[in-house]
């Protein structure tokens, strides 16, 4: 007997797991076992000015700075105008009066160099940090605007007896810091470890940081914890994959399990806009109420202390000021000091036009904390969000179910690339009202699929009813998808048989009230209980971002906006103004979707980018081909691909036409490749179809 096809291809499926699992390993691996210099703290400055120029002799002394107890080096960036720099001599000094010296010696060229600390330390408590020019020639030294400068001070002359470069001086002189002439700043201070170290070897250190400052009851266990969550992600998705017939369940707890060990790992607020979000959601569970005052603080009081314990705006947009590394640092915002401001704000953010339902969920995880500190809410919150990124990626299994009804695998595989999607993971696991976007946009994409599969009736009309309402009391962004929903709603009437297109038409009329309804209650509440405008200034900011007669002459005519809009996702014709100064294509929606965490500071190395961009041009050629070579199958399925289409080209106008008004009020670029997320069931799909390019009996192994 010879074995089936099926089993053929579930034995290569099998294989390409295998295989794939083995490459991980060696990779993961090679990571943990590569040597670096660790960061040990910093004083969170950052080195974008000119702060002090050093002549020969002159020193500059910084008060107030902490010293890690583990720094083994300062990391400083110094110029000498041109030529070698001068020998550096580095003292820290504290209240006891003992000094420790380091010297860098001179010749080397100007940039980012390493100052050795040495191994004795000052007493406990702020310090004082000097850099002595002992050389013949000016150094420049850098740092940001301060209140509390950086002071500088003639060559040190009698009353002192060195011990060496790196021993303790002693004397009756001013204390350090206290006297000389003072400059516009402060220095940046990096303190790193001694030597290199690997991420093995930094094991119980990084244990200790990552459990700071989450209010967390696991401590230095809670990177134990991750690592079974990312052990459970990969077992059920693997377990997916393996079974010849897949279920929605296991790979919505992949995606919810690998959601939540990056929420576990991302430092408080360092979700883009998790602040704002965060606020809102505060208030609502405070108050009853959502946010609407112009004259309120736009951040509570104990948000905005935690912040400032955190250091969270030095973070944003600096991935070298890292969150909280010591014990101190940590306990400022966990322990019950860190509740005792005000939580209460309600002033206007970014947020505060938003509809109000991912808030209200919230709300709900906020007052069900056991932690009141904003830190332990804050995680609590973000359990909501992991839950609803699960949600999303079952909506994407249940849409392809519908769309390929006889490749199974198709289903898993689909689903399980939006899962992992790095972005989607990333920003799912903040609170972030995207989540509860993302959710809403795959339901959408399910409930239209269903509905043409099945016929427009009053299950499936309810489904889409559900499904837009969730949308826009959700975000604003959802408006972009809402035309070709429509669209897609007429296209289901109209292809019903003429006997039963009346029956259609009364079930989109349900779908649509459905929709309304939520909407109309969320306007009275507004109105009569909230003390807001119907509609908070929500559809009026996008209806003024539609433009008007005076944003025109700013940001250009629609010629001008629609060629925007275009270059932002495809190349320039000949005809079109020049609009970027970069590829978007490659910069903002690959190398994006590929990886930009934090605040858009932190990412991959470059080949990592490299690749990506192989990888996308690969995918984008073999779902062209998968098109092509089901365009038969397609071609009976026109109203539903233009459906898509539809909502596709919806939310790509609405984001280009918002994205040149943004960059036009405030000169920042406004696109990120999170912004496409809500078409996760859209790219799941095309990584199903990619892999179908080759066939069925390979596209299994291709899919895996």
């Amino acid at each position: 007997m010879t074995a089936s096809p099926a089993a053929g291809g579930q034995r290569a499926v099998r294989a390409v797991v295998g295989v794939g699992l083995v490459a991980v390993l060696v990779a993961l691996a090679a990571i943990l076992t590569e040597s670096k210099p660790r960061q040990a703290g910093s004083n969170y400055v950052r080195d974008d000015t000119l702060i002090a120029r050093l002549a020969p002799g002159e020193r500059a002394c910084q008060r107030n700075e902490a010293v890690p107890k583990d720094a083994g080096r300062l990391r400083l960036l110094v110029r000498s105008y041109g030529g070698p720099l001068p020998t550096l001599r580095l003292t820290l000094a504290s209240a006891g009066g003992s000094v420790v010296a380091g010297t860098l010696r001179g010749g080397g060229k100007g940039g980012y160099v390493l100052v050795p600390v040495g191994k004795a330390r000052p007493p406990e408590g702020p310090a004082t940090v000097c850099i002595e020019n002992a050389g013949a020639r000016p150094a420049a030294l850098f740092g940001s605007a301060s209140p509390d400068p950086v002071r500088i001070s003639g060559p040190a002359t009698g009353g002192r007896a060195r011990s060496g470069d790196s021993g303790q001086v002693t004397g009756s002189r001013a204390p350090f810091g206290s006297s000389g002439r003072a400059t516009r700043g402060r220095l940046r201070f990096e303190w790193l470890r001694a030597g290199s170290e690997s991420w093995l070897e930094l094991l119980p250190t990084l244990a200790r940081r990552v459990g700071y400052a989450k209010a967390n009851p696991f401590g230095s266990a809670l990177i134990g914890l991750v690592g079974v969550l990312v052990v459970v992600s990969w077992g059920f998705a693997l377990a997916s994959v393996w079974r010849p017939r897949p279920t929605p369940y296991w790979c919505a707890i992949a995606a919810a399990a690998s959601c939540l060990a990056w929420s576990q790992l991302i430092p408080p607020f360092q979700v883009p806009d998790e602040t704002v979000h965060f606020s809102y959601a505060q208030y609502l569970a405070e108050t009853g109420r959502a946010p609407h005052l112009p004259s309120a603080p736009s951040l509570s009081p104990q948000q905005s202390a935690t912040m400032g314990a955190l250091r969270t705006t030095a973070m944003i947009g600096y991935s070298r000021n890292r969150g909280p590394l010591t014990a101190a640092e940590s306990a400022a915002v966990t322990g019950p000091a860190a509740t005792s401001p005000s939580p209460v704000g309600g002033g206007v953010n970014e947020a505060t036009s938003q509809p109000p339902l991912y808030y209200l969920l919230e709300a709900g995880a906020y007052r069900l904390s056991p932690s009141t500190s904003v830190v332990g809410r804050l995680l609590a919150m973000r359990l909501v969000s992991c839950l609803l990124a699960g949600l999303t990626v079952a909506f994407v299994f249940l849409f392809l179910k519908q769309v390929l009804p006889r490749q199974p695998w198709a289903w898993s595989v689909g689903a399980l690339a939006a899962a992992f999607q790095p972005m989607f993971g990333f920003i799912s696991s903040g609170v972030s009202s995207d989540a509860a976007l993302y959710c809403a946009s795959a339901a959408l994409f399910w409930a239209l699929a269903r509905a043409f599969r099945e016929g427009l009736h009053r299950r499936t009309a309810v489904a889409i009813g559900l499904a837009l309402a969730a949308g826009m009391l959700s975000k604003l962004t959802f408006l972009g998808l809402v035309p070709g929903a429509l669209l897609g709603v007429v296209f289901l009437v109209l292809r019903m048989p003429a006997e039963r297109r009346a029956e259609a038409a009364r079930s989109a009329g349900l779908a649509l009230a459905i929709a309304a309804v939520p909407i109309a209650v969320y306007v009275a509440v507004n109105l009569s209980v909230w003390d807001r405008p119907a509609l908070a200034g929500s559809l009026q900011g996008v209806a003024a971002a539609a433009g008007s007669a005076g944003e025109a002459a700013t940001v250009g005519g629609w010629r001008q906006q629609l060629g925007y809009v275009w270059q932002l996702y495809l190349p320039k014709l000949p005809f079109m103004f020049d609009q970027f100064t970069y590829d978007p294509l490659r910069s903002t929606w690959i190398n994006g979707a590929t990886g930009s965490f934090g605040w858009l500071d932190y990412g991959f190395r470059a080949w990592v980018y490299q690749l990506s961009e192989l990888v996308a041009l690969a995918g984008a050629l073999l779902a062209t081909a998968g098109f092509v070579r089901w365009r038969r199958a397609l071609s009976t399925r026109r109203q539903e691909v233009l459906c898509y289409l539809a909502i596709l080209l919806g939310l790509l106008v609405e984001i280009g036409l918002l994205g040149v008004r943004y960059r036009a009020a405030t000169g920042y670029i406004f696109e990120q490749a999170r912004y496409l997320m809500p078409l996760l069931a859209v790219y799941g799909g095309l990584v199903a179809v990619g892999a179908l390019a080759v066939g069925r009996r390979f596209a299994p192994a291709l899919g895996a």
